[in-house]
């Protein structure tokens, strides 16, 4: 039970176990123990020399898992890193075609449809970038749900917009039946409308 709390705990999980007994009761004993995390399991009689090879290998063992932490966390500070560099382009590329409809509303219809091209597939790339920083907000663990009452239709509807042009682009149709009253969730607006904006850009793609 001590090893279990061990390992469950993030500020002693990665502490290495070497269980040893007086008495060697059975194998399922043996297998009770490292199955709850004991990372090796010695019985009398030990050997001093067995002893010592197994404390030198649980040794070797951390060192791998502390490099291991480290590529991870160095991977964790990269993709946050890569992220915010890529989003800071996007919002000058965003902000030119908007103008650019402003300036010019009428225009004809091959130029109108690069427009909506460039705008449609900057706004997919933000929410690459978007996705992206997620992940490296999860593997940080810094990202928390905003948790409140949620009417799920309006969670749907605004998914649907958000992939509404990839559905385009690929001629497809997204007939939804949704119920005609209120269904009401406790639940993370944004999140929600991610969710189900992603199983539908799956579905698309």
């Amino acid at each position: 039970e001590v090893c279990r709390q061990l390992k469950a705990e993030n500020d002693t999980k990665a502490i290495l176990i070497l269980q040893t007994s007086a008495s060697y009761i059975g194998v399922a004993d043996k297998i009770r123990a490292l199955e709850v995390g004991a990372d090796n399991y010695l019985f009398e009689p030990i050997e001093p020399e067995e002893l010592v090879a197994n404390v030198k290998a649980l040794l070797r063992l951390a060192l791998v898992e502390r490099e291991l932490r480290d590529v991870d966390r160095r991977k964790d500070e990269f993709l946050a890193t890569l992220a915010h560099e890529l989003r800071n382009p996007l919002g000058p590329i965003r902000s030119a075609v908007e103008l650019l409809c402003k300036l010019d509303p009428k225009v004809p219809d091959a130029q109108d449809r690069a427009r909506k091209t460039i705008a449609r597939h900057t706004d997919h790339l933000v929410r690459l970038v978007d996705d992206l920083l997620d992940v490296a907000r999860i593997s940080q663990g810094k990202i928390t749900l905003h948790q409140e009452r949620v009417e799920l239709k309006s969670s749907i509807s605004s998914a649907r917009e958000s992939v509404a042009g990839i559905i385009e682009s690929r001629n497809h149709t997204l007939t939804m039946t949704l119920p005609e009253y209120e269904v009401w969730i406790k639940g993370d607006q944004v999140r929600l409308c991610q969710i189900i904006g992603n199983l539908l850009h799956n579905a698309a793609k």
